[in-house]
């Protein structure tokens, strides 16, 4: 008989393992603990299999059987749902490795011991403030161009121009430790020239001296020259 809601909730642990069969494979296993988790029994390639679908209540009946209904469409289509799950799982953490943010910070501890501990917060400081609240959950190898220009540029019009040419360098920086280790087939800072992106700084010319205010650079006062 399938499970209903009522009776899921009403299943109390004890001593041993519990099992309470829905159909097609599903069922619900109550551990000595309390903890209620969904399984599904399947065959493929002539081997039986069983792979997790959630706690309840995280995961309700309907989805549980959804999820049951999915699975089994992909071992009819020859396709191991275990297998696919495992894939899955390791495409999602391939993914947080290679955050920007995740990157930077491997960056910052393997390049640590070549500056000076003031040195590692400033530059550390620079990154958590202006480029990690922008690009720091995004895979280095996803970022493109124009989003390394839109960080240093946005600082540059905030005022401060030098910090954000350190920042361009920086990135660069972790872009070249992305690639050496694996981490990112191509760097998008490369097409990006400092000249092409932040505006020229504006020359200084220090005041011509009146002719009273030259030095004298007769053979007796020599040294004013």
């Amino acid at each position: 008989m399938p499970l209903t809601d009522i009776a899921i909730r009403k299943a109390r642990p004890s001593s041993k393992t519990q099992r309470l069969f829905d159909s097609g494979g599903l069922y619900l296993e109550i551990s000595p603990s309390g903890g209620k988790w969904w399984r599904l029994k399947y065959r493929i390639a002539g081997r039986e299999k069983r792979i997790s679908l959630g706690t309840f209540p995280a995961v309700g009946l309907k989805d549980a059987r959804d999820a049951r209904d999915q699975a089994k469409s992909e071992v009819a289509a020859n396709r191991d749902p275990s297998v696919l799950k495992q894939r899955a799982r390791q495409e999602l953490q391939d993914k947080s490795d290679r955050e920007f943010e995740r990157v930077a910070r491997q960056w910052l501890s393997h390049r640590a011991s070549a500056w000076s501990a003031k040195t590692l917060a400033m530059i550390t400081a620079s990154l958590e403030n202006h480029v990690f609240p922008r690009i720091g959950t995004t895979p280095v190898h996803e970022l493109e161009p124009r989003d390394i220009r839109d960080i240093v540029k946005q600082i540059e019009a905030g005022g401060a121009s030098e910090t954000a040419g350190r920042v361009f360098q920086r990135i660069k920086a972790i872009y070249r430790y992305a690639i050496a280790h694996g981490l990112a087939a191509s760097d998008p800072t490369y097409p990006l020239k400092p000249a092409e992106i932040f505006k020229p700084r504006q020359a200084r010319h220090r005041e011509h001296l009146a002719e009273s205010e030259m030095p004298d650079c007769s053979p007796l006062v020599s040294k004013a020259c």
